[in-house]
């Protein structure tokens, strides 16, 4: 019983599962563990930005010591009136000051375990702006990795299609190969009954043998590239137990329309993660010149300490036990090049605007130039349509000119390869048309779409 079991197990794992594109995009969103990280990251950069927030709040610190003396802190009255006494000139007077002195004895100030706790709190009333741009600039690392987040499941989406649309094309090309290595071995076995019947040389016999060992060699090449097309689709998909079969066509519709073309860029220009980080390094520039500033404006804070003292001596019951007070800093002389520092900051501003111009024009670009591709794909899949139409036709009078003996097996096999190569060369451009709409969706941030043009 649990032998079959396991082999039910088994069997249930090697079947196919169909799968379309947009059930395997859903499986990337909650399996791929780049994206995983990519959430992480934003996780992470919500709790630094809240821990920028708790600048605006005092600083309150709580500490203890306990200290035991080598010597009890004492004060010796008589020996400070005899020194005084050594001042007098008359020495009847300087011996009655050392007897008043002699009489005094040393006053224990404290002894010698001294304990004490305080609680200090530092709350800053104007930094010159530092902690406000700390603030935007922690705000800003927020939303950069966000739209890292953004633009790593764009381009995560872009490789999806290309390797799940990959599977499909290998998918074609070997059912096309198929049909090529059925037709010539269909033509070797016609090819063989009319050498027996004396109607054709040998030599006809060896050319369609050939053909068909060669279109069974492609048959296999067909085979092994699908295999690692689909090892890569389980890899994306983070699921290497189960198979899957994409059951998408390479097909384009003679009435599907391509998107605006100054849609696409108005939209990419406004949404791409890419150019949206450009911007936000331009507004960080901005935070850090005026944190750089700061470092040359006064700094007032409010400060204040209660203070412990165990009171079983004289020194520990007269010292206060608590004060306030404001305090202001301003560096004179800094070490540590605040300066210059605030020069790059200026020249960091300068260096992002270029950055910035360079990449609306690298992106628009692409936008042009991926839009272009996608109609040149589309218009030529359609001028195939007349070239496989012609090639079918032309194998058809190929092989009724054989077997009546007036055409020859070189002729056929050319015609099979010829209607081969159309129909593989027009599943690639529907490929290429495919991966250049997935690309634009990518770019335009409108990946929910894409399904209108699969």
């Amino acid at each position: 019983m649990k032998k079959l079991f396991w082999f039910l197990s088994v069997c249930s794992l090697l079947i196919s599962q169909e799968l379309s594109f947009n059930n395997a995009w859903q499986l990337v969103l909650e399996n791929n563990h780049a994206l995983k990280a990519g959430k992480i990251a934003v996780q992470k950069s919500e709790k630094l930005n809240e821990a920028n927030t708790m600048l605006y709040l005092p600083k309150i610190d709580l500490s203890a010591s306990y200290a035991y003396l080598g010597d009890p802190v004492s004060l010796d009255a008589g020996m400070a009136l005899k020194e005084a006494g050594k001042n007098l000139s008359s020495a009847g007077l300087q011996g009655v000051v050392n007897q008043i002195a002699d009489r005094l004895t040393p006053l224990e100030l404290s002894n010698q375990n001294v304990v004490m706790a305080s609680v200090k709190i530092l709350y800053p009333l104007y930094a010159g702006g530092a902690i406000k741009a700390a603030n935007e600039l922690g705000k800003l690392a927020l939303k950069d990795s966000k739209e890292a987040l953004r633009l790593k499941t764009l381009s995560t989406f872009e490789q999806l299609a290309g390797i799940y649309y990959g599977v499909v094309l290998n998918q074609e090309m070997l059912k096309t190969l198929q049909e090529v290595e059925n037709g010539h071995k269909l033509h070797l076995e016609n090819a063989k009954k009319l050498q027996q019947a004396g109607q054709i040389a040998k030599i006809e016999v060896l050319s369609a043998q050939v053909a068909y060992n060669r279109a069974k060699n492609d048959t296999l090449k067909a085979k092994d590239s699908l295999e690692v097309a689909q090892l890569a689709l389980q890899t994306i998909l983070s699921d290497t137990k189960s198979d899957y079969t994409p059951n998408s066509k390479l097909v384009i519709k003679s009435n599907s329309k391509a998107p605006s073309l100054q849609k696409l860029l108005a939209r990419t220009l406004d949404s791409y993660p890419l150019l949206n980080q450009v911007k936000i390094k331009e507004e960080q520039a901005q935070e850090a010149l005026k944190l750089a500033r700061s470092k040359f404006i006064p700094h007032f804070a409010l400060f204040g300490s209660y203070t412990y003292h165990r009171h079983d001596s004289i020194l520990g019951s007269s010292m206060p036990s608590w004060y306030v007070g404001v305090g202001m800093s301003m560096p004179l002389l800094d070490n540590t090049g605040s300066y210059q520092k605030f020069q790059a900051s200026k020249i960091a501003q300068l260096e992002v605007s270029q950055i910035k111009a360079q990449a609306i024009k690298d992106i628009s670009l692409l936008v042009e130039k991926t839009y272009k591709e996608a109609l040149q794909a589309k218009e030529f899949y359609f001028v195939l349509d007349s070239s496989i139409t012609l090639a079918e036709e032309n194998l058809k009078l190929q092989e009724q000119a054989f077997k009546q003996g007036m055409g020859t097996s070189t002729k056929v096999v050319d015609a099979r390869n010829l209607l081969s190569k159309a129909k593989i060369e027009q599943q690639s451009v529907a490929y290429k048309y495919i991966l250049s709409i997935a690309k634009l969706m990518a770019l335009s941030d409108q990946t929910q779409n894409f399904k209108q043009y699969q």
